[in-house]
């Protein structure tokens, strides 16, 4: 379960710590596409992995375009914007289950 943080004018996704259930965020910084992957699986690959994969929406080659998120996020402008996750309370009232594209 994750909710939008409107309070920046922007849909940041934010994922209640309970609900990482073992995986990490990024994004495509290109289309702002969001993608989990498995911490248990990132231990055992290296970053030549990510060379054959490109991303679902805009088809930029994903090693060369992920970043953190929610941490960092594409805004509506084309800019990363920056994000203090820690600093933000999620309202259950807001909250929406969303589905992401796994990348290992």
């Amino acid at each position: 379960m994750c909710g939008p943080n409107s309070t920046l004018g922007e849909n940041v996704y934010i994922a209640s710590s309970e609900a990482h259930m073992g995986y990490r965020f990024v994004q495509c910084s290109r289309c702002g596409e969001i993608y989990a992957i498995s911490i248990s699986n990132e231990t055992y690959m290296d970053s030549s992995c990510l060379d054959e994969l490109s991303c679902a929406t805009c088809r930029c080659r994903l090693a060369e375009s992920l970043h953190d998120y929610p941490e960092q996020y594409l805004k509506k402008d084309g800019t990363i914007g920056l994000l203090d996750i820690y600093s933000i309370d999620i309202d259950d009232e807001h909250s929406v289950l969303r589905d992401f594209y796994q990348l290992l």
